[in-house]
């Protein structure tokens, strides 16, 4: 409880001074981060978890809601924005000694093994890293975006700048790479056997994972047919975006079927409270 709070502090101090140690072009975003920054010092100090993790999804947006123009500014947000996302929310689990089955019933292995978790974590990081390359050509950081296959380098560029692109509001790329890390940080969220023992957690992650990555990859896949271009880089992250669909699916499938079995066999519970709390089987801390 005390490393929450004082990293929380030091990384509100942190994020409340930067506009002021550095030529911050953006007013709206000098208020962002000052607000921002007093805000996690207050919620830090009175150990308040959410209010913190709140502040750090909305350092993930606050850039591309604002257009930041200054690329120090993106990666001071989105650096600052996970750590608090880290230590308030992905963290506090982290040691809790879970008792029940390793793997469900029925099924010839646990889909929830640190080894499968970590894979699938490192899959949405390289799709961050390839959403965040083409974000930074859209909100202005990098002058040319690299495509090493089609359309003699250029492929990429006419996507990304195609009339879909530039319909939405904030950058796309950039919408994408906040869908990535969140993946990614979801993934290392709770123990081994968070399929019976966190079934909300397993749910949110895997809603970003399947039904927004099958979308994704469709509206990938049709880019030829309505932009007329092929994205080097998009497909690359759809590749990504496949494999993670592969390697979930058995974790939100179990998570599903334990719910079910849950409420099959303790009529007194109802599904918001097996949702939200799993088997609770947790006995205390390593």
């Amino acid at each position: 409880m005390r490393v929450f709070k004082y990293v929380s502090i030091a990384l509100g101090l942190w994020l409340a001074v930067t506009p002021y140690m550095v030529e911050e072009k953006s007013q709206a975003m000098a208020v962002s981060d000052s607000l921002s920054g007093i805000l996690v010092m207050l919620f830090g100090a009175l150990s308040f978890r959410p209010g913190v993790t709140a502040i750090g999804l909305w350092l993930q947006l606050a850039p591309l809601i604002f257009w930041a123009p200054a690329a120090a500014s993106y990666l001071n947000d989105t650096l600052i924005g996970a750590l608090l996302i880290i230590v308030s929310f992905i963290l506090p689990e982290y040691g809790v000694i879970e008792k029940g089955p390793e793997i469900p019933q029925g099924a010839s292995h646990n889909p929830s093994t640190w080894n499968r978790r970590t894979l699938v974590a490192l899959l949405a990081f390289a799709a961050f890293l390839s959403a965040r390359y083409m974000a930074s050509f859209q909100l202005g950081y990098i002058t040319t975006v690299w495509d090493p296959v089609f359309d003699r380098g250029l492929g990429t560029f006419d996507v990304i700048t195609s009339f879909i692109s530039k319909g939405f509001p904030v950058s796309d790329a950039g919408l994408g790479s906040v869908a990535y890390l969140l993946e990614a940080l979801l993934a290392l969220k709770g123990g081994e056997k968070r399929w019976h023992t966190m079934p909300w957690i397993v749910a949110c992650f895997g809603f970003l994972v399947i039904p927004v990555g099958i979308v994704s990859i469709i509206l990938i896949c049709l880019q030829p047919l309505v932009v007329g271009h092929y994205c080097f880089w998009c497909l690359l992250t759809a590749f990504f975006m496949f494999c993670m669909i592969f390697i979930t699916f058995d974790e939100v499938f179990a998570s599903i079927r334990f719910v079910r079995e849950e409420l099959a066999r303790a009529k007194d519970k109802s599904f918001w409270k097996i949702f939200w709390h799993g088997s609770t089987f947790t006995i205390g801390n390593k």
